[in-house]
């Protein structure tokens, strides 16, 4: 999308109690307006029967088959994006999908730890990984915190081998 030096000003008030919200925008300077960046339901399609490339690949693919003009690659990224998430959002609830998911004998995860009560839920699996790369000689762990859905945390359990970092483990809680 094209971008304009328009000095625009965008204002925003909540009043939570009202439960209303007024929003201001101004524009010092007219400009054009932008163009539609809606992806093309052909390009839609061409993702979804492509998910199984790499983005590198599936950009290319997209490039060859239709006008560059047509789609970004942040459109790419987000429709392929949604469309694998058939593969391991099974439900809305992010634990219980990823019991659902755990549970599928073709994912090929196993659950090491649970917990859960009123004030914590957390459940941790290996990954096939693991046993591919018995025995592990060190470990380190990393964590991401409140960046999932649901402001959970993300602990992985990572194992380097030839100095490449492997994720064998992983905690959400």
């Amino acid at each position: 999308m094209d971008r304009f030096d328009c000095h625009a000003k965008l204002i925003i008030g909540v009043n939570i109690a009202a439960k209303e919200a007024k929003v201001k925008l101004n524009h010092d300077i007219q400009h054009e307006k932008p163009v539609d960046v809606t992806t093309p339901e052909e390009i839609k399609r061409e993702i979804m029967h492509n998910f199984h490339m790499d983005l590198v690949q599936l950009r290319t693919h997209i490039r060859q088959r239709f006008d560059t003009l047509q789609v970004t690659p942040k459109q790419i990224y987000y429709w392929w994006s949604i469309f694998n998430q058939q593969f391991f959002k099974l439900d809305k609830n992010p634990f219980t999908s990823m019991h659902r998911f755990l549970d599928n004998p073709n994912n090929n995860g196993e659950f090491c730890y649970e917990w859960n009560d009123e004030s914590v839920i957390a459940i941790g699996f290996i990954t096939p990984l693991l046993i591919e790369l018995l025995p592990v000689l060190s470990i380190h762990c990393d964590a991401t915190y409140k960046t999932a859905k649901g402001r959970f945390e993300l602990y992985g359990i990572i194992s380097s081998v030839h100095g490449a970092g492997f994720p064998v483990a992983y905690l959400i809680g």
